[in-house]
């Protein structure tokens, strides 16, 4: 895997086994501190709240029982790697790793109130500072597929965990589920990802994906009150 260090289930028809079994569980960081209420994006500084370290705790122990991971790959965000550094000892992995691919979407408001702000962005966007472009949707499913691409195809069966964001997440279900990067999706979805990548997605959830060989088969949504 290209690192550095650092219920709501599918229906799933009975298939014939493609490879070894792999389960890629997408974890949501945990509530972040955010008193000013705004969109931080990829901004360095926002960490976990307490709620947050609590929820991913829980999270993780409800895992546990189930999951056993070698390593934790996680966002190089602060939030996700805090989120990493709680899950790890707690599902016993040696190794925690950073990978680009899996962090917050790219977005223009950054640092802009999440409540309606006219004045604030209009002024961002007459600015001379450049700002992040917001990323389309289809470039993220793409670098979240093929992070998940690069784990289910090293060939080891049992469970990997990633340690991502919203949006990245439901793209990375979208992607799998109704073919937004392969090329299978319908019309529709390829005008409209965002319209149906809505899938629940609350902090701390978690998100699996299964796979037999390089096969989907299925998916499971787990909140973290489970």
């Amino acid at each position: 895997m290209s690192a550095e260090p650092c219920a709501e289930r599918s229906s799933t028809r009975a298939l014939p086994c493609y490879g070894p079994a792999v389960r890629v569980h997408l974890l949501r960081h945990g509530e972040v501190e955010n008193p000013a209420k705004v969109r931080y994006g990829r901004l360095p500084g926002f960490g976990l709240s307490a709620r947050g370290r609590a929820e991913v705790e829980r999270s993780a122990r409800l895992l546990a029982p189930r999951v056993g991971a070698r390593a934790i790959v996680s966002s190089p965000l602060e939030r996700a790697r805090e989120s990493a550094q709680i899950v790890g000892p707690i599902l016993g992995a040696t190794e925690i790793r950073c990978d680009p691919r899996l962090t917050e979407a790219g977005e223009w408001r950054e640092g802009l109130p999440r409540s309606l702000a006219p004045r604030e962005t209009l002024a961002r966007l007459l600015a001379p500072t450049r700002w992040p472009e917001r990323e389309q949707p289809l470039d993220i499913a793409r670098r979240m597929s093929a992070a998940i691409s690069e784990a289910i195809e090293g060939g080891d069966e049992g469970d990997v965990v990633f340690v991502s964001h919203q949006t990245p997440i439901r793209l990375a279900r979208l992607a799998f589920e109704r073919g937004l990067v392969s090329g299978g999706a319908s019309p529709l979805v390829r005008l409209l990802p965002r319209a149906f990548s809505r899938y629940a997605c609350a902090t701390a959830s978690v998100t699996t994906l299964f796979f037999e060989g390089a096969r989907f088969v299925g998916s499971e949504y787990v909140a973290a009150d489970g």
